[in-house]
């Protein structure tokens, strides 16, 4: 996809947009970093803002070959330390201001500056098989402690595409990225975009809230919003005279969808 759309938008970011070239680079300069430092089958940990940062470090630590461990820096310190005490990481990419609460939760474990660059000009890894470990999803634990679960990069694929097949994703699309990176919602956003030419937009809501998220939508030009049923209930009854005018689908899952909100969007979104 880089290939074919270079200048287009890849992220879609709250100050300026992302190429494709761009976010192709820096994973290109995470992969080569991650190469260097993990053993092969090593495990990063990926501790990052829920920026235009995150796609470009996940895309890098797949192309090493490695299994990435997302761990949400909006999470409290004792779940991130259960997380990689879990996963037995070998190191963790970071940025320098979340360094101390990298300390707090793991410990010792080594740190990867997510804006460093290998030393040299290294070659990049050779492209892993789809038989190779994506990455490691934890449950929420709320049946117990949680558990990892484990993906490969053919079925991350497969995964995506049938996503992006479903929704009949294109360049010309733009999709909100509202889910934490830590839930499997988020991956379908992601990657169903990046393998389609499409755009995807990082929205923190804990930083936006839900009124905002329509003019957000608007001036970033989204077409897919996909969330859950409280979420899309929260943002109409906040912005109750809002439009969508740019958004053509929306997907709402994680939890029961009612006969209202169907209605509710048959009535506030375009034909």
């Amino acid at each position: 996809m880089a290939g074919r759309y270079a200048d287009h938008a890849a992220v879609v970011g709250a100050a300026r947009d992302f190429s494709y070239r761009e976010v192709l680079a820096d994973s290109h300069r995470i992969a080569r970093l991650v190469d260097a430092k993990l053993p092969p089958a090593g495990r990063a940990g990926v501790l990052l803002p829920h920026d235009h940062r995150m796609p470009a470090a996940l895309l890098g630590v797949l192309r090493a070959g490695r299994a990435y461990v997302p761990l949400d820096a909006r999470y409290p310190a004792d779940r991130l330390a259960l997380i990689a005490s879990d996963a037995e990481l070998d190191a963790i990419i970071t940025i320098p201001g979340l360094v101390p609460l990298c300390r707090e939760a793991c410990g010792d474990v080594p740190i990867l500056d997510a804006n460093e660059a290998a030393a040299g000009d290294a070659p990049l890894p050779p492209l892993p098989a789809s038989d190779v470990v994506a990455y490691l999803l934890h449950t929420s634990g709320s049946t117990g402690r949680p558990k990892a679960v484990v993906q490969t990069q053919g079925n991350l694929v497969h995964q995506a595409a049938r996503y992006a097949g479903a929704l009949g994703l294109t360049p010309a699309d733009r999709l909100t990225l509202v889910a934490s990176i830590s839930f499997d919602a988020a991956l379908m956003d992601l990657f169903g975009a990046l393998l389609s030419g499409a755009a995807i937009a990082p929205v923190d809501l804990r930083e936006t809230s839900v009124a905002e998220l329509p003019d957000v939508m608007q001036q970033r030009r989204l077409t897919v919003l996909h969330t859950t049923p409280a979420v899309f209930r929260a943002m109409l009854g906040a912005a109750q005279h809002a439009r969508f005018p740019t958004i053509r689908a929306v997907d709402l899952g994680g939890e029961r969808v009612r006969a209202d909100d169907v209605a509710a969007f048959d009535q506030r979104f375009e034909p």
